[in-house]
């Protein structure tokens, strides 16, 4: 008769443990799980590059980092981007750089940290224009399809770090 009580208290002592240790693998799972994630593109993604670039060291740092910001409304039609992207990245901030003795050599950034600009940029919204600018940041993969460029071109957003006016 002794048997049955100690039998009926391992047998809910083993039901209280596993319920803990599942309770507890639920938990440790959640934390696991996080949002943490990074995305794979725009500008909370990974660096894929930085301007200036290690990756260039025949081209000087102060060329690397000269370019022209505009503002991207529909009417300034890129032939290449918006062919393929309906306009996506209209309405932003964009800086396009070319690479001395390449007349062919085109790469744009769109910028992704718009609030990093402030308000000194902001006249470019109402004209057809652009300002040369000496900038740094981080380049990200655009939040589109890959498409076909020719071999010179680039696009990619680009997280500022500096921009100064020239």
């Amino acid at each position: 008769m002794k048997t049955e009580p100690n039998k009926k208290f391992k047998i809910l002592r083993l039901t209280i443990l596993s319920i803990c240790y599942l309770g507890i693998m639920i938990f440790i799972i959640g934390f696991n799980n996080s949002d943490d994630e990074k995305p794979n593109c725009g500008c909370e993604s990974e660096t894929i590059d930085t301007v200036p670039s290690d990756y260039f060291p025949e081209v000087p740092i102060e060329e690397q980092k000269s370019g022209l910001i505009f503002y991207k409304r529909a009417e300034n039609v890129d032939n290449i981007f918006d062919d393929e992207h309906n306009g996506k990245y209209n309405n932003y901030f964009w800086i396009l750089r070319g690479a001395e003795g390449c007349y062919n050599c085109k790469h744009h950034f769109i910028v992704c940290n718009k609030d990093f600009l402030g308000s000194e940029f902001d006249f470019l919204k109402n004209v057809n224009d652009s300002i040369p600018v000496s900038f740094s940041g981080d380049l990200k993969y655009l939040c589109v399809e890959p498409f076909a460029t020719p071999a010179d071109y680039s696009y990619a957003e680009i997280k500022l770090n500096s921009i100064e006016q020239q």
